[in-house]
């Protein structure tokens, strides 16, 4: 409601909450006629949300997505918009990320400024597209889409990978390839992350709640979709041998290490030994 951009219209896609968020909704509708609130009866799963919302938003040829958890800047619309107004081949435009770790009594753990790719332009030289698909943070998801781009890959990489956990990644990379994201570092995202105490569970891991299927066949579903974007694509050959040769590596970085399961159990059993032995 900050936002110095006012020319907005906002989706409240309630996916069937239990815990009072829908009467909060409720009464941010009818206090804003920029805000529509749709409660669903039935939950309709991360995914099945997210595409609901994209598709029964407001027509508007620019499109984002807003988790309850994170918050952005006052100028973070302003500034998004302007970079698609400036180039019409922007296809996603983004801000800088913060993380926040924190307690879920509101107490701050940790903060850190993630870095923005420098590269966040037309180029496709080996070092630009490394760079962007490396280094532009997951956040980036949140920024402003255009929208048509953004249903056609959301349809086509869930039809190839039905998994929340990763899609995100998989999206970007499309638009990193194309060298069509644009950056304003002064548009700020907070990303913030909950967790209960230094005693307690860090973070849950996604993939172990949201994916269906081992880490290994999310590694061969992913490694697919990279292969087809690498594929469809025109390359010179050195590109091509470059984009192959870091297939493992991104793989690996945004979708997860294989046999995680058992190496966090491990770490777990070590870090439960220590303890015992300090008391």
């Amino acid at each position: 409601m900050r936002q110095t951009h006012g020319d907005f219209q906002v989706l409240l896609s309630d996916n069937a909450s239990t815990d009072g968020t829908s009467d909060i909704c409720a009464a941010i509708a009818a206090k804003d006629s920029r805000f529509t609130h749709v409660f669903h009866e039935e939950n309709l799963g991360m995914s099945g949300n997210f595409r609901y919302s994209l598709t029964a938003a407001p027509e508007s040829q620019l499109f984002m997505w807003r988790a309850h958890d994170d918050v952005t800047s006052d100028d973070y619309l302003e500034r998004l918009v302007a970079l698609h107004a400036r180039d019409p081949q922007t296809r996603l435009a983004v801000g800088r990320v913060k993380t926040l770790k924190m307690y879920t009594d509101g107490r701050l753990k940790h903060e850190r400024w993630r870095r923005m790719p420098s590269s966040l332009t037309g180029s496709t030289s080996i070092r630009a597209l490394s760079d962007r698909m490396f280094k532009l943070h997951e956040s980036s998801y949140y920024g402003v889409w255009h929208r048509e781009t953004l249903l056609h890959l959301f349809d086509r990489i869930y039809a190839a990978f039905p998994h929340p956990w990763a899609a995100d990644h998989l999206t970007l990379l499309a638009l990193s390839l194309d060298g069509t994201i644009r950056g304003d570092s002064n548009a700020t995202f907070t990303q913030r992350l909950l967790r209960h105490s230094d005693e307690g569970p860090k973070e849950v891991a996604p993939q172990r709640s949201v994916a269906s299927v081992s880490m290994e066949e999310l590694h061969v579903q992913a490694g697919a979709v990279y292969d087809e974007f690498i594929a469809e694509r025109e390359w010179s050959p050195l590109q091509k041998a470059a984009l192959l040769a870091m297939r493992q590596r991104w793989l690996t970085k945004r979708v997860g290490k294989t046999g995680v399961a058992k190496r966090s159990g491990l770490r777990r059993a070590l870090s439960d030994l220590n303890r015992a032995r300090k008391r």
